[in-house]
């Protein structure tokens, strides 16, 4: 969790996280993510924001539901992000190498 984290500060303002079993369908801390996510798009039209996850198999359990949220996001307007966070994280991976630090 915390490289992922880590990964996610450079580029994140606010970050929400939660460690819960894939079993546990409730998932408090997507739910308040998502919330926020619509309810500044919603004051700020035509403000741009942005949902990034560090791995999109961390934001949902299945490719059914990865759909379903993608489209509410897109009905929504908010823009959801990956690739960035992918590209720094293998930067990282990159500079730890070098340093002689292997994971």
């Amino acid at each position: 969790m915390q490289s992922q984290l880590d990964a996610l500060r450079p580029v994140c303002n606010r970050i929400l996280s939660e460690k819960i079993s894939t079993r546990v369908k409730t998932r408090p801390e997507l739910e308040k993510a998502l919330k926020l996510a619509y309810d500044i798009k919603e004051a700020a039209p035509d403000q741009e924001v942005i949902l990034t996850v560090h791995e999109l198999k961390r934001l949902a359990r299945n490719a059914a539901e990865l759909m379903t949220l993608s489209g509410q996001l897109q009905a929504a307007g908010v823009q959801l992000e990956r690739n960035y966070i992918r590209e720094k994280t293998l930067e990282g991976q990159v500079t730890a190498a070098a340093k002689g630090n292997h994971g």
